[in-house]
Formats: C-alpha cells, sequence, structure tokens
C-alpha cells in the first residue's frame, strides 16, 4: 500500500508554505504524482447568480480572488520544484475551497491541508475547513500546524504516535496512514486508560494492532498509561516528551442542524497541535 496521488491545499495563508514543504517532501519520498489545488474562492453558481441579477461580488474583487488562488498555485509550484516532485499538476478550482476539496480528493489518497486560523480570513472559504473535509470527506487528512515544533523541511514521519483507543476511527486512521508508517524510523502505539475501554483492546491492550502494523513493516512499541489528565493533553504532552513528529488518530465528529460538529478530544487537538496530525473519520 502506498500513496499515489496527494492533493496539496493552496492557498495566501501566511503559514501556507509549510504545508507546501511537508506536502511536497511526502510526494518526492513516495514518488507520487501531486495534484495542487487552489479555489478562487467564488462559488460554481455564480453564473446563473448574476444572470439573475443578485451576484454581491464585483467583477473586478472576482477578478482578484482569481488572481489571489493563481499566485497561490505558482508559489506551490516552486515548492514542488525545489523538493524534487517528480510528477506535479495544478488545478485552479471555481468554487469555496470545501466543496472543491471534497470533490478532488475522491480521486486522491490523502489530502494536505493546514490547521485552521481563526485569526486569519480567507477568501477562498467561509467557515473552518478542517471539520467539513474530516465529517464529509471519503479520504485521510493531513492537517499541517500554524505553528510547528518541529522543523518539517527534513526527513518527515520518523517518529510517529499513534493514539489507539480500539475504535473504528482509530482503526481507519491507522490503516490510512500505513504509507507514512512504513517511513518511520520507530512508531509509537499509545492506549490511555486501558482499563477504562476492555471491551475494545482484548487481555493485552495495543497487542493484536501492534502485530498488524508489524505484519505491515512498522517498526513500533506499545505504550500503555494510566491518566487523569484530559484525553488531547495526554496525548500531545506524550508527543512531546516522545519527540513525535507525527499524530494518527481516529477523528470523531457528527452533522447536527446541518453544520459540522467535532467531539471533544478532535476539537482540542485541532486547536492545540503543534505537529502534524494525520486524522480519519
Amino acid at each position: 500500500m502506498t500513496y499515489r496521488t496527494i492533493l496539496l491545499h493552496a492557498d495566501t495563508a501566511h503559514h501556507a508554505a509549510d504545508r507546501y514543504t511537508l506536502g511536497c517532501r511526502l510526494a518526492a519520498m513516495l514518488d507520487a504524482h501531486l495534484i495542487g489545488a487552489a479555489a478562487t474562492g467564488i462559488s460554481r453558481f455564480a453564473p446563473v447568480a448574476v444572470a439573475a441579477g443578485i451576484w454581491p461580488l464585483t467583477a473586478e474583487h472576482m477578478t482578484q480572488m482569481s488572481g489571489n488562488a493563481r499566485a497561490a498555485l505558482a508559489a506551490c509550484a516552486a515548492s514542488a520544484r525545489q523538493h524534487g516532485v517528480n510528477s506535479y499538476e495544478e488545478r485552479l478550482l471555481s468554487d469555496d475551497a470545501a466543496s472543491a476539496l471534497l470533490l478532488q480528493a475522491n480521486s486522491a489518497d490523502l489530502l494536505v491541508l493546514s490547521q485552521d486560523d481563526g485569526n486569519e480570513t480567507l477568501a477562498d472559504r467561509a467557515s473552518a475547513l478542517v471539520p467539513s473535509l474530516l465529517l464529509h470527506g471519503a479520504r485521510p487528512l493531513l492537517v499541517v500546524p500554524k505553528h510547528s515544533r518541529i522543523q518539517l523541511d527534513t526527513q518527515p514521519c520518523q517518529r510517529p504516535l499513534l493514539a489507539w483507543d480500539g475504535s473504528n476511527q482509530s482503526a481507519r486512521a491507522l490503516l490510512d496512514a500505513l504509507p507514512l508508517l512504513q517511513l518511520a524510523r520507530r512508531a509509537t502505539l499509545l492506549v490511555l486508560n486501558p482499563a477504562d475501554q476492555h471491551g475494545l483492546h482484548g487481555a493485552t491492550p495495543g497487542a493484536d494492532m501492534a502485530l498488524f502494523l508489524a505484519r505491515h513493516g512498522v517498526q513500533l512499541e506499545v505504550l500503555c498509561i494510566d491518566t487523569e489528565l484530559p484525553i488531547a493533553q495526554a496525548i500531545l504532552s506524550q508527543a512531546q516528551a516522545l519527540g513525535s513528529d507525527l499524530l494518527v488518530m481516529g477523528g470523531y465528529g457528527h452533522t447536527r442542524w446541518s453544520e459540522a460538529v467535532l467531539g471533544g478530544v478532535t476539537s482540542s487537538i485541532l486547536d492545540t497541535m503543534d505537529i502534524p496530525v494525520l486524522l480519519a473519520h
């Protein structure tokens, strides 16, 4: 199993360069086809709205939005050349970012995007991207932090931390992460408070999953810890203590009143993360 196609979101965020670096490094290491995708933020329904006389944006504004998306693609392409990506294409998408990426990700193995930044307003979106793409998308997300405590231009995914709780979401995430885990020098399978979920772990917590991963060539150790810390805090504390450069976990959430709502642990991780996080739902 490997990633043959990686979709990399391109935009004008101030932290976009880190996202490009990690996405391009992985594409080069895995010899994957890389797609840089930028959305203009102009809805695909704009022509109908313009014809009906109800479109609020001026032609000048829409030209500027398209220009911003093209500039983002140029920066993404420059990063692909710098990091030696062998197969690259760019796509300029006339839509909002969430809708465009949901559609494009269906024909990719992995979607790389950034942690949502509430302090930055970007023209290509009206709301946070990660919750929508996690809950409604069909592919795993590799979320790059706004501010990383690790260098992203070095060898990635060498010391991943795998948050394992026996759930279907966690199992999906570990399977989806296999191409990255196979790059690792050493992975750690973290089981928190295993006695609280005995029915999900069996007699020896983590043992079956560790064996499954080992059969796929992943070198790892199992770490079982009892803690009274909030789960998200405990996971990130262990990641820092171990020097982890990637966190793999299941993403939890549900849709309520047509609004994406993430579970508490997932939301806390995405708010406070300082290393890349691979999520699957």
